[in-house]
């Protein structure tokens, strides 16, 4: 029985996005059209003749004040991070005991949680708003070397520093919490510990970035008719930032689809068994 109910979940999800994929395709032309009608703006001059209007502005980025993590007091080296959190768990496999870290989202109630981190990055004269910054790819992990010594100092007064795997995490479970493989009935006493580690925007002085919003006053804000991701990277016209856009949204529908047809395939499998 949970068999079958499992297939038909497999099946309402894909459904689901099937749906997304048609909606997609039916608001690509619009969005093509509003990319292709917006003004492009290379010098980063804010202009009174644009004020409401669409406009995408295509220049380098840069950082007038580093995004800054207030709950443990560290600066980030960058106007854009995001601080990524997990949990310490111990579960049943079947035959042993074993571990798992488990993020904790930004919809969870805790404190501390999974957060974007913001300070204050401009486009030439234009000031980009958090709500389009959130669309930057902050991917890089963050380093030991590149945070003040004294707020580290003041931070590892309580919890551990490690690096694992390439990872700088701010940990409150011991070294040995994160191998993997069988664990002993001890590491129940770590259960609901957390890790911290933060991924940053590496803002450099010749990555060029193309950003569509509508300009209020100096400062460049989402606009909420615009159906795609506003920021574009190694982009230098206006039809670089449209065929951009119609190649990655096609790439992520056919992505989806695969995906889709796969998950009714199998959801079927299960329902008929």
């Amino acid at each position: 029985m949970l068999r079958k109910i499992g297939g038909g979940l497999m099946v309402a999800v894909a459904l689901f996005f099937l749906v997304v994929i048609v909606k997609g395709i039916v608001t690509l032309p619009g969005t093509q059209r509003q990319l292709s009608e917006a003004v492009f703006i290379t010098d980063g001059v804010v202009r009174p003749e644009n004020e409401g209007r669409l406009v995408i502005v295509c220049s380098t980025l840069s950082a007038a004040e580093n995004a800054r993590d207030e709950l443990l007091s560290l600066e980030m080296p960058s106007p854009i991070a995001v601080r990524y959190v997990e949990s310490f768990s111990v579960g049943d496999d079947g035959e042993n005991w074993v571990g798992s870290w488990d993020p904790i989202d930004w919809q969870s109630g805790e404190w501390l949680k999974r957060a974007h981190l913001f300070g204050r990055a401009a486009m030439g004269e234009f000031s980009v708003s958090e709500e389009l910054l959130v669309s930057f790819p902050a991917g890089r992990e963050l380093s030991l070397s590149q945070l003040d010594p004294d707020e580290v100092d003041a931070l590892t007064q309580v919890v551990d520093a490690l690096v694992y795997d390439g990872v700088l995490y701010f940990t409150e479970a011991p070294a040995s919490c994160f191998g993997s493989g069988p664990v002993s009935e001890v590491y129940f006493d770590y259960e609901g510990l957390r890790r911290v580690h933060y991924r940053y925007l590496d803002v450099k002085p010749d990555d060029v970035y193309a950003v569509a919003g509508i300009q209020r006053g100096n400062e460049l804000v989402a606009d909420p008719d615009l159906d795609t991701n506003p920021v574009f990277e190694n982009v230098h016209s206006r039809s670089d930032v449209v065929r951009q856009n119609g190649l990655f949204t096609i790439l992520g529908m056919a992505l989806v689809g695969v995906i889709c047809l796969a998950l009714i395939v199998f959801g079927i499998r299960r329902v008929m068994d």
